[in-house]
């Protein structure tokens, strides 16, 4: 009787602690799943939970499709279009929007005082003039910078890193092309830009969208 009081007694925290584990892996797969489930509905909107369980749970024990290889390839194929053209469409509601509001911000803002306006739309004002040498179109520069759509939302800051970026002047956006020549070491400028003197159409990352005005904020710390 005693040995197996003990017995049980040391038993007792293994079976409590696979007990654990096994919730811990219920729990583990249901967020997979739900995670899963979140993107495949955000990217296929018209995917059918009911038949993509089913196509899962064959797949999953091992079975044989229910379908032929040439329904499952013609169904793949009907909702990768599908999604395509809702992309499609939402990018070009977004182009149009943007485009709008980023010529009306432009507008606007060269009204300003200081704001000065260039040929092709790049509009620039000077917060503090440098004395410094001006960069090449080759050159390497350093620079403190931020970045925000005309809304005032930072997308990029070297200010927030607290690590100034150096980089060839030639490989990075025209605007930037254009103005960072015209500046003088130690200079600190705001920017002004139109989307085709920034990622244009494209857009870029999650939060430039297409034919989206933006504005930054340079700091030509030095031209090397």
């Amino acid at each position: 009787m005693k040995r197996t009081l003990i017995t049980a007694t040391l038993l007792a925290p293994l079976a409590t602690f696979a007990a654990s584990q096994q919730a811990l892996t219920q729990d583990g797969s249901y967020a997979f799943g739900y995670q899963f489930g979140q993107t495949a509905h955000a990217q296929m909107p018209e995917l059918s939970a009911k038949s993509f369980s089913q196509g899962f749970n064959d797949a999953f024990a091992g079975r044989e499709p229910s379908l032929s290889k040439a329904k499952m390839k013609a169904g793949f194929a009907h909702l990768q279009a599908s999604a395509q053209q809702k992309i499609q469409a939402h990018h070009a509601k977004a182009a149009a929007s943007n485009g709008a509001q980023s010529e009306a911000f432009l507008a606007a803002n060269a009204k300003k005082t200081g704001v000065v306006t260039l040929k092709n739309g790049l509009q620039y004002k000077i917060v503090k003039k440098g004395t410094g040498p001006k960069p090449s179109a080759d050159s390497t520069v350093t620079v403190n910078y931020e970045g925000a759509l005309p809304n005032g939302k930072v997308f990029d800051s070297s200010y927030k890193r607290g690590q100034p970026a150096t980089f060839k002047l030639n490989q990075v956006i025209q605007a930037w092309q254009q103005a960072l020549p015209m500046m003088h070491q130690g200079a600190v400028w705001m920017l002004y830009v139109p989307a085709n003197l920034a990622y244009g159409q494209q857009g870029a990352g999650g939060m430039i969208g297409p034919n989206q005005a933006l504005v930054f904020k340079v700091q030509l710390i030095k031209v090397n």
